[in-house]
């Protein structure tokens, strides 16, 4: 595996836990990229001038557009495309052309590019498949069976995915993989100069929920935590 901590880390914005000159915190990742802490410095700035509104996957789907570019439902209704913009990566790992939403890794791309040339912000979010029953034979669907919501099998057999996928544990390897598939993923996501686009990353969301393998009632508040560590 690439190390992740040289590659993802600089892109992510789990930068909310770090700061840049202007903020009187240090900055808690050195390798973050200067276009991360710019992005974290524009958000500084804008908490005192209002909110930001966003919309999951509004470039891409719409009440009336399926991936058509420069479409937006935001557009349409106010005239202008929204502040934030979310993409899905669900399924990256699997090495899929396309997303648990059937959405192009390729069109994703395209869109995150040209939404950075908006001056937009971009979060993404990655509701990974099931480490342990993804592996299971039988027909995988996108929200079902061994998907990021596929928590029936483990809480019958009383099993913990996090467990498995962190050091030591028997899906680390596999796990490993996908971190670098999906690093190897971000690093194309550069602009017309050559620089890394950053963006806001959400994976493992609503921890506070029992429907995700990563869920409060499947992993402890630790074991949660650790996930979030290693992955970034």
């Amino acid at each position: 595996m690439k190390t992740v901590n040289s590659i993802i880390v600089c892109l992510f914005v789990s930068l909310f836990m770090s700061c840049v000159e202007s903020v009187k915190s240090p900055v808690s990742n050195s390798k973050a990229t200067p276009e991360a802490k710019q992005l974290f410095a524009r958000l500084q700035k804008l908490q005192d001038k209002g909110i930001m509104y966003g919309h999951q996957d509004d470039l891409m789907t719409g009440n009336t557009h399926w991936y058509e570019p420069g479409s937006s439902d935001t557009k349409d209704a106010v005239g202008d495309y929204p502040a934030v913009a979310g993409f899905e990566l669900g399924e990256i790992e699997t090495g899929h052309e396309r997303s648990l939403d059937s959405i192009s890794f390729a069109q994703i791309t395209e869109q995150v590019k040209d939404f950075h040339k908006k001056n937009g912000i971009i979060t993404i979010s990655w509701h990974v498949i099931n480490p342990i029953t993804s592996q299971y034979s039988g027909k995988k669907s996108p929200n079902g069976f061994g998907s990021a919501w596929d928590v029936q099998t483990l809480s019958a057999d009383g099993m913990n995915a996090i467990k498995t996928i962190l050091p030591g544990g028997e899906n680390n390897e596999m796990f490993n993989q996908w971190l670098t598939t999906l690093s190897d993923y971000f690093l194309t996501w550069t602009d017309d100069n050559g620089r890394l686009i950053p963006f806001l990353f959400r994976p493992y969301h609503e921890h506070s929920g029992s429907f995700f393998w990563w869920g409060d009632t499947r992993c402890t508040d630790e074991e949660y935590a650790s996930l979030w560590r290693y992955t970034v």
